[in-house]
């Protein structure tokens, strides 16, 4: 019971947190056609205003995730905070 848990848990991998909703959906729009799973996962940080958003791929995925996301920030497609 346990144990399944915590293997499900490490099966995604966080790659960027973004600044806000906007920023991480836009990156997830990106990954999403390239084919990759996308988890969009707010942080309860902030009182107010922006929220930032964890943006997890599977772990299999995360280091094709990752350079996809550089290249389009590299190019400020993706939100000027990344």
């Amino acid at each position: 019971m346990g144990r399944s848990d915590r293997g499900s848990a490490s099966v995604w991998k966080v790659i960027h947190i973004a600044a806000d909703r906007e920023v991480a959906e836009a990156a997830q729009a990106v990954l999403a056609r390239e084919g990759l799973l996308v988890v969009l996962r707010p942080l309860h940080l902030a009182a107010g205003g922006r929220q930032p958003v964890e943006i997890l791929v599977p772990r299999s995925e995360a280091e094709e995730a990752s350079r996809i996301l550089q290249g389009v920030s590299g190019d400020h497609r993706v939100g000027g905070d990344a």
